[in-house]
């Protein structure tokens, strides 16, 4: 779980740009990621408004 949580942050590192939202949801669901993350990480992107937020991330998962 730690692995996990320590590629989420560092993909979460990058600045997501609405042509990146999709792919970087593709990347993340791609591997074996436990539902808890999955929800978190999908909530994330679902009420992020990208146009004011540019870089993202997670302290605590």
């Amino acid at each position: 779980m730690a692995a996990v949580a320590y590629n989420l942050k560092k993909l979460l590192r990058f600045t997501v740009r609405k042509n990146q939202l999709k792919y970087v949801a593709k990347a993340v669901l791609a591997k074996n990621i436990s539902n808890s993350v999955e929800k978190i990480y999908l909530r994330v992107l679902n009420t992020l408004d990208v146009c004011k937020y540019q870089f993202i991330s997670i302290v605590h998962l």
